[in-house]
C-alpha cells in the first residue's frame, strides 16, 4: 500500500504537519489511515519525513527533512517481524522538533520564538535536520 504523498529521486517523501509547543515543536500526527484507523508509520514506509511549520507572526517557513533511519533511531517508526508480522517495537506518538541554536551563543531566533530555552535535558538531535526560510512577502496567511 502506498503511504507516500511524493516521489523524488525515486525517494519515498511523506509530508507532516508540525505544531508550536512549549519550547519547542512536535509532529504528533505520525501516522497513515487504514480503514479509517490511525496507524503508525513503519519501518520501510518513507524514505524521508518533512514536518513543516508555517509561523505567520515572525514569517518564518521551519522545516526538518529527516531520513528513515534517523526517524527509526529517534522512536517514531514501528517495527515488525517479517515472521510473525507483529510489532516488536511501537512508535511514540508525537516527536519533538528543535530548531538549530537553541543552545549556546545562537539562542535569538529560540528567545524570539519561544521566549525561553528549551529544557538541557531534552536531546536536540532534531535540530541537524531543520531549515529556517523568511516567507516573501507577498506570501500571505490564508482567511
Amino acid at each position: 500500500m502506498q503511504v507516500y504523498d511524493q516521489l523524488r529521486n525515486g525517494q519515498k517523501v511523506q509530508f507532516k504537519s508540525a505544531i508550536k509547543t512549549g519550547t519547542g515543536f512536535e509532529a504528533s500526527n505520525l501516522h497513515k489511515k487504514i480503514l479509517e484507523t490511525a496507524v503508525p508509520y513503519e519501518l520501510g514506509d518513507n524514505d524521508w519525513y518533512y514536518l513543516c511549520n508555517v509561523d505567520w507572526e515572525h514569517r518564518l517557513f521551519i522545516e526538518w527533512r529527516i531520513p528513515e533511519a534517523e526517524m527509526l533511531q529517534l522512536g517514531a517508526l514501528s517495527v515488525r517481524d517479517p515472521t510473525t508480522n507483529r510489532y516488536t517495537s511501537v512508535s511514540l506518538k508525537a516527536l519533538r522538533l528543535y530548531i538549530p541554536g537553541s543552545y549556546g551563543r545562537e539562542v535569538k531566533l529560540q528567545m524570539k520564538l519561544f521566549g525561553k530555552k528549551p529544557r538541557s535535558d531534552v536531546s536536540q538531535r532534531t535540530a541537524k535536520y531543520c531549515m529556517i526560510h523568511r516567507l516573501p512577502d507577498d506570501v500571505r496567511e490564508r482567511e
